[in-house]
């Protein structure tokens, strides 16, 4: 994510819980950039309550909010809005068209952004499911609002697990 973590704290036991939380600062005090990418907050907690070798099972709550600027806007020919725009290719990396578009929304006061994630592996099966919203507040046009999801499941013929990484 864009933005400056002015203030972070995380608290961590055996891998079972985590919390992060941080401010995002709009003057760039810690890069020096010349731009304002206005102010933001963001949180995340995890918890697996199952976390031993090839086997876990691992939950997450995740928020974020923004206050654009009109530093964000890419209008060269008029008047600056705040502006955002959310945007996804394919996770595989092979091709590089944009699936997920929304364009430049201006006019924009403030966007939220809000997720739960599942995952569970056990030996050679694994499972993945994610949902995401997203509330983008506009002065004068309406607000938008737009969520996705997913889920899979693999399960390794070979007998590999896949590797899990506690962050």
């Amino acid at each position: 994510m864009a933005g400056n973590f002015l203030t972070d704290w995380q608290y961590r036991v055996e891998f079972e819980f985590v919390g992060t939380a941080g401010i995002t600062d709009a003057n760039n005090a810690v890069t020096n950039r010349t731009s304002n990418e206005g102010y933001g907050a963001v949180g995340r907690v995890t918890w697996a309550p199952w976390a031993r070798d090839n086997r876990v099972v691992h939950f997450q709550l995740g928020y974020v909010y923004r206050e654009p600027t009109n530093d964000n806007s890419s209008n060269t020919a008029g008047p600056k809005f705040a502006t955002v725009r959310f945007r996804s290719k394919p996770e595989s990396n092979v091709l590089w068209e944009r699936f997920v578009d929304t364009g430049e929304l201006v006019d924009v006061n403030d966007y939220t952004v809000g997720g739960a994630e599942f995952a569970m592996q056990w030996n050679t099966l694994s499972w993945q499911s994610e949902y995401q919203w997203t509330k983008v507040a506009r002065n004068t046009a309406r607000d938008v609002k737009f969520d996705g999801r997913y889920s899979q499941v693999a399960y390794t013929l070979t007998g590999e697990a896949r590797p899990c990484r506690r962050r």
